[in-house]
């Protein structure tokens, strides 16, 4: 199994304060339990009003939808 780094972009600002060192071991948690196990990392949030810009899942499962349809 190959471990790669990747870079993205984060829809917050401010500083990290954990990662999951879990994914070293199991990188396709991410894949597999995204929103419990496969989490990336924490943010400690510079502003908190950047929140309300963020999309809610539903909307971001119509817009991820719209995009495989495409494929």
């Amino acid at each position: 199994l190959e471990f790669r780094r990747v870079l993205f972009r984060s829809p917050v600002t401010g500083v990290v304060t954990a990662t999951n060192t879990d994914l070293e071991d199991d990188p396709a948690l991410v894949n597999e339990d995204p929103l419990r196990d496969g989490w990336l990392l924490e943010v400690e949030l510079r502003d908190d009003e950047e929140l309300e810009e963020l999309i809610e899942p539903e909307e971001y499962e119509e817009l991820i939808a719209g995009e495989r349809d495409e494929e």
